[in-house]
C-alpha cells in the first residue's frame, strides 16, 4: 500500500536524511495529528496593523514563508500599498525580518500569491493596478528561503485592462507556473447581447526564472449572455437569457512539472423579468434567477503542456431550478498536488446550507467526494507526500456569550480521504475575526495556518487587521 505505517517510517527517514529534520515515528512522536505547535505569531513586524491579504507556502522540508499586503512608504515621499513576505524555518523561528517584495511603485500592489520548492526557495507574484489608467498588470519575484531575493522583479504580463484571477504552483525542482484569467467582452448595441471570453492560459517557468516556452492555452469558455425582450416592455419585461461563464481557477505542481488547474462553470436558460447575466459565484448567481447548471472542473496537464485526458474532469456538478435560496451551486475549487502527481481539489457547495467538500484524484482517478464541513468559504487545501491533506475554511463559531465570531477552522485527512480529525478551530482564545485562511503542508503532513485577522482599534467604527500563523503537527 503506498502510505503504510511501514512506509511512512521509511519515508520519515529519507526525508529527515535529504533535508535534515527529525524523523520521529508516528508511534512515537510526541504531539497527535491536529495538536498546536506552540501559539499563534504575529508575522509581520511592523507595529501598526494594516496588514491583510495574506497567503502561505510551505517546503518539503517545513520552512515556510508568508506574503502579505500593507500601506507603507515609498522612496518618492508618497505613499501605497505594497507587497511584503517574511520566511521562517520549519521550527517557527524567523529566517527575517519583514521585507518588502515589489521594486516599482507604479500603483496600489494587490493580492500577493506565492509558492514554495522543496528546499524553501519560493516565487511571489501579486497585481500592480494603476490607477490612471486602470489596468493592470501582474509582477513576480523569487527568494531564497533566508528570504534573500533571487534577482530583480519581473513582468509576468504586459498591461493589461481585463485581467481576471491569478495563481502560482512551484515544482519541488524549482520550476513554476503561472495560471491567469483573461477576460474579454463585446457588447451589441441596446444590450441585447454581450459576447466576451473567460480564457486561462499558463505560463511555465525554468527553476532560474526564465520564461520556458509559449503561455499554453489551458481552459476556459466563451462568455455568451443573450438577453432577449419578450412581449410587449414594461419596467421590467420579461426576458430570454441564454449565459455561459467560467472563472475562479486555481493550479497545482507536481515533481515531473505536470500541473492541474480546476476552475468552476456555470451555464444558464431561462426567463427572467428585467433581465439577468451568469456568474460563477453562489451571491451572483441568487440574483438571476435562472435555471442553471454549475460545475466545477479539473484537468491535469504534462510538463510539456499536453492534457492527460481527453475532456476536463468534472469534480462536482448540480443543476438549480432556479436562484432560490434552497437551489444548489458549485464554486471557488482550490487544489493541492503531491509530488507523484495524485491531487485533492475542494470547492464549496450552497444549498440550504454552505459546505466545504473534498475529492481526491489518484493517477487521474477520482475517488468518491466528501464533505469537510459545513463552512462559510475560504476554503483551501494542502497536501503532504505521506498522502495527508489538511483542509482550512472560515466559519461562524460560538463565543463566550452566545454571538458567533469568524473563525479560522482545519482538518486533516489521510490517503483514503478518512478524516483523522475532527474540524479544528485554529485559535480560539484570540479576539477579533479571523479571514482568509490558507495552509501549508511539510513531507511528513505537519503544517501551518495563516489568517488574516480584524479587531477594533478603540475607537468607534474604525478596525484594524494584522497577519498571523500557527504550526500543527500531522503525525
Amino acid at each position: 500500500m503506498k502510505n503504510s505505517t511501514v512506509q511512512r517510517v521509511l519515508q520519515r527517514t529519507a526525508y529527515a536524511a535529504l533535508f535534515g529534520f527529525a524523523a520521529a515515528s508516528p508511534m512515537t512522536a510526541s504531539a497527535a495529528v491536529g495538536d498546536p505547535l506552540g501559539p499563534s505569531v504575529r508575522v509581520p513586524t511592523d507595529p501598526v496593523f494594516e496588514q491583510g491579504s495574506a497567503q502561505i507556502a510551505r517546503a518539503a522540508n517545513g520552512a515556510y514563508a508568508v506574503v502579505w499586503s500593507q500601506p507603507s512608504d515609498n522612496p518618492d515621499g508618497s505613499r501605497s500599498t505594497n507587497i511584503f513576505a517574511r520566511a521562517f524555518a520549519a521550527d517557527g523561528t524567523p529566517q527575517s525580518d519583514a521585507f518588502e517584495v515589489n521594486q516599482s511603485y507604479v500603483g496600489s500592489l494587490l493580492s500577493p500569491r506565492i509558492a514554495m520548492d522543496a528546499a524553501g526557495d519560493f516565487i511571489v507574484v501579486w497585481s500592480d493596478l494603476d490607477p490612471s489608467s486602470s489596468k493592470m498588470q501582474l509582477f513576480g519575484r523569487r527568494f531564497d528561503a533566508g528570504g534573500a531575493p533571487l534577482g530583480d522583479e519581473f513582468a509576468v504580463t504586459s498591461s493589461e485592462s481585463r485581467i481576471g484571477s491569478y495563481a502560482v504552483a512551484m515544482a519541488p525542482d524549482g520550476r513554476f507556473v503561472v495560471l491567469i484569467e483573461r477576460l474579454s467582452q463585446l457588447s451589441a448595441s441596446l444590450g441585447v447581447v454581450a459576447l466576451g471570453s473567460s480564457t486561462f492560459t499558463v505560463q511555465r517557468y525554468d527553476a532560474d526564472g526564465s520564461r520556458h516556452g509559449l503561455p499554453i492555452l489551458a481552459g476556459g469558455r466563451p462568455a455568451l449572455e443573450i438577453s432577449v425582450p419578450l412581449g410587449v416592455p414594461s419596467s421590467l419585461p420579461p426576458f430570454l437569457i441564454l449565459g455561459t461563464n467560467a472563472g475562479a481557477p486555481a493550479v497545482a505542481m507536481d515533481t515531473a512539472g505536470d500541473f492541474v488547474i480546476v476552475w468552476a462553470a456555470t451555464s444558464a436558460l431561462g426567463v427572467v423579468h428585467g433581465g439577468g447575466f451568469v456568474a460563477t459565484s453562489e451571491t451572483d448567481a441568487v440574483s438571476t434567477y435562472l435555471p442553471a447548471t454549475h460545475t466545477v472542473y479539473a484537468r491535469h496537464y504534462s510538463a510539456a503542456g499536453v492534457p492527460t485526458t481527453l475532456l476536463p474532469m468534472v469534480v462536482d456538478s448540480v443543476y438549480t431550478t432556479n436562484g432560490a435560496y434552497d437551489a444548489a451551486y458549485v464554486f471557488a475549487p482550490r487544489v493541492a498536488m503531491e509530488s507523484d502527481g495524485d491531487f485533492v481539489v475542494v470547492w464549496q457547495r450552497a444549498h440550504t446550507t454552505w459546505q466545504i467538500m473534498l475529492r481526491r484524484y489518484v493517477d487521474d482517478a477520482p475517488q468518491s467526494p466528501i464533505e469537510v464541513s459545513g463552512g462559510i468559504d475560504s476554503a483551501t487545501v494542502a497536501v503532504s507526500d505521506n498522502g495527508q491533506s489538511v483542509v482550512v475554511w472560515r466559519q461562524g463559531v460560538p463565543d463566550s456569550d452566545g454571538s458567533y465570531v469568524s473563525r479560522a477552522m482545519a482538518r486533516v485527512f489521510d490517503e483514503n480521504s478518512t478524516p483523522l480529525t475532527g474540524p479544528l478551530v485554529v485559535d480560539a482564545t484570540q479576539s477579533g475575526a479571523q479571514t482568509l485562511p490558507g495552509v501549508g503542508a511539510d513531507a511528513l503532513g505537519n503544517f501551518v495556518v495563516d489568517w488574516d485577522n480584524t479587531t477594533p482599534t478603540g475607537e468607534p467604527g474604525t478596525y484594524q487587521t494584522t497577519v498571523y500563523a500557527r504550526r500543527f503537527s500531522g503525525s
